[in-house]
């Protein structure tokens, strides 16, 4: 047919592009506040965190931070491999969340929107049935808040087997031990990875900064501890890795941390960068970059001391 097939027509340029219109604009509006800590932020440099909420105060500006449609993909990549295995847990009768009716929460001119577990700090299991009658649910999930750290964020999921009926897999060999599943509920934590990072995991172990998040949320939601899961984008293998609440260290020195940002705010101060160096991996695309690079806490002769004294065994 003689087409050139590295050319791209037009119209078809504008379609996709649309779409990447489409990515950004859904970004936009969904971004949170940084007027609280978040977990994630944690086993991180946090100095970005404090300018983030410096930001969210009116204190400063700091530039809009860019990220390209294909990265905004990925992302969703991540977010419909955690809405996939919460359909998972849920068919084993093992979630516990919000719950939206969808009867109440689709009906614009109803007398009440019901989100079921709310009043639950960890959740309820799936209803029944809703008041209204309904029996058809979405599952949300939870927010974890701990008013003294002002640091809030929200669960993949949380699992109970308190009420698991194995009877559920009728006509398909157990491929578990049920003697050996938790007795308590747990926090659960789900990554992708592509097959480089994949083998690194399995090599290494988990991204610190990850252990950092879960051992917080197992820690404010008070579960003795999460369990965090990888899958490999490229060919779904998974690794699963059993995260401690570590409350006498990890978790101690992360209070400790918080403590101290919640008081500079006062003062308008920040805590040290993380790296040690201007021009580090992690500086290249931190929003507050700019900012940051001009400070002299670069040429401070005890940044290294300073560095050490803040982060701790979380540098």
């Amino acid at each position: 047919m003689g087409n050139n097939w590295s050319m791209v027509s037009p119209d078809i340029l504008a379609i996709m592009g649309v779409i990447d219109t489409r990515m950004q604009w859904s970004r936009k509006n969904s971004s949170r506040p940084y007027f609280q800590y978040h977990p994630s932020e944690f086993g991180q440099c946090l100095r970005k965190a404090q300018y983030r909420r410096y930001a969210a105060l009116g204190y400063i500006d700091i530039p809009e931070e860019e990220i390209n449609s294909q990265t905004l993909r990925l992302f969703e990549k991540g977010h419909n491999m955690q809405r996939r295995w919460s359909s998972y847990f849920e068919d084993a009768g093992i979630l516990r969340g919000y719950w939206k009716c969808k009867h109440c929460w689709s009906n614009a001119n109803g007398a009440y929107k019901i989100l079921h577990g709310k009043q639950d700090k960890i959740g309820v299991f799936k209803p029944a049935k809703c008041d209204c009658g309904c029996t058809a649910f979405q599952y949300e999930e939870i927010a974890a808040y701990d008013e003294e750290l002002n640091m809030s964020g929200h669960v993949d999921m949380v699992i109970d087997f308190s009420q698991f009926d194995p009877s559920v897999f009728n006509g398909i060999k157990p491929l578990y031990n049920i003697a050996n599943l938790p007795q308590k509920p747990i926090v659960v934590d789900m990554k992708t990875s592509n097959n480089m990072g994949f083998g690194k995991t399995l090599r290494d172990g988990p991204s610190f900064a990850y252990q950092v998040q879960l051992t917080i949320y197992a820690n404010i939601l008070g579960y003795e501890y999460g369990l965090l899961i990888y899958e490999n984008k490229d060919n779904s293998r998974t690794a699963s890795f059993k995260i401690p609440k570590n409350t006498d260290t990890i978790f101690a020195s992360i209070k400790q941390q918080v403590r101290l940002m919640n008081e500079m705010v006062a003062n308008k101060q920040l805590p040290p960068p993380r790296p040690n160096k201007k021009d580090s991996y992690e500086c290249n695309y931190c929003p507050c970059s700019s900012m940051c690079k001009s400070s002299g806490i670069w040429k401070h002769e005890k940044l290294s001391e300073m560095r050490k004294k803040f982060y701790g065994m979380l540098l």
